[in-house]
């Protein structure tokens, strides 16, 4: 129980009120927009936000995203699917409107498509140079809403190797200059035990997209708590110690299509509409998770959409609006994150 005691996990978990006594410090959603008005808008956003609030989640996450044109570019600029400045500050002072607290994490895309952890810029230092100018606005902005975490970073798992440990340590002091709430770096499920430097950030950020099994293995609840146990928990957990920081799932989810387990990151159709291996996930993560509560802090899920008609029966991406895995999420809100 030594991580309970740890200044993170105190300033990521504290609030003003009693909180449930559940095994979870953390515990909510990412809301997602890709427009500019998508999070203010008072028909989707800002709906969406009080939807997100009546699920009993504790935690929302928003995502302002900008891009580089291709994968070597070295410039980071706003796009129309980047949300305007109001729009975010609307939306982060309803969610705390709602009791709800709140995460920025800001995201860097390539309009090339290449994945963001496989960027490469054409001259890393000019990159770095322009990551600083996007990362600080989004901190300031931070600050000044009270936001109660942000992440420096999301999946660049390209531009996190030992060489790039100096302009990161470099980066991270002079976020806390800007923003004196807690940090972490959202680490791609590739990266996170090779990050050089967990040690200036209060919690280890987790993509937590872990391949739970092989094709044809199944898809049960009780198979998928094995492999949390005995594959991934021993090993997150020894991390966490070695380090002494607590573990965050700064994104975990599954998509709602067959055989997807062996792929939890695939958005794209991998299969036919399965909802069962969702539920069946997300029952095996509370079932495995709610008595590690000394070392992991908990999780954020992707994602939530800001559009009312998202998710449903016939859906395939990770959201679960309106499929039978929100009701896992529901109950386990309810009675305080799993308890």
């Amino acid at each position: 129980m030594f991580f309970l005691l740890t200044s993170s996990l105190i300033l990521l978990a504290s609030a003003a009120e009693p909180q449930p006594q559940g095994p979870f410090a953390i515990y909510g959603f990412h809301m997602l927009s890709w427009s500019s008005d998508g999070y203010g808008n008072a028909e989707e956003g800002l709906a969406a936000l009080s939807e997100v609030a009546a699920t009993g989640a504790q935690w929302v996450v928003f995502v302002p995203t900008e891009f580089m044109p291709v994968a070597t570019s070295t410039q980071i600029v706003s796009g129309e699917r980047s949300p305007s400045d109001e729009s975010l500050i609307a939306a982060v002072r309803r969610a705390k409107a709602l009791g709800m607290k709140v995460a920025i994490k800001p995201h860097v895309n390539s309009l090339d498509g290449t994945f963001r952890g496989y960027i490469r810029p054409s001259n890393e230092t000019d990159w770095f140079r322009s990551y600083r100018v996007f990362i600080l606005r989004y901190a300031r902005l931070a600050q000044a809403l009270q936001a109660d975490a942000f992440v420096v970073g999301t999946e660049l798992y390209s531009m996190t190797r030992a060489r790039h440990e100096a302009p990161w340590r470099h980066l991270i002091r002079r976020v806390r200059q800007e923003y004196q709430g807690p940090l972490t770096y959202a680490a791609f499920w590739l990266e996170w035990d090779s990050v050089p430097f967990w040690s200036e950030l209060d919690a280890i950020g987790v993509n937590a997209y872990f391949p739970m099994g092989l094709p044809g293995s199944g898809d049960s609840a009780a198979r998928f708590v094995r492999v949390w146990r005995e594959h991934y928990i021993p090993r997150l957990r020894g991390y966490a110690r070695r380090h002494g920081k607590p573990i965050i799932f700064s994104e975990f989810g599954i998509s709602s299509q067959s055989g997807v387990y062996v792929f939890p990151w695939v958005y794209r159709r991998h299969g036919g509409v399965d909802m069962r291996v969702q539920q069946n996930y997300f029952a095996a993560f509370f079932n495995a998770f709610r008595d590690q509560g000394d070392w992991f802090l908990g999780f954020w899920q992707w994602g939530w959409t800001v559009h009312n008609d998202d998710g449903g029966p016939e859906d395939i991406s990770h959201t679960v609006q309106g499929k039978p895995a929100l009701e896992v999420f529901r109950r386990e809100f309810l009675r305080g994150a799993g308890r």
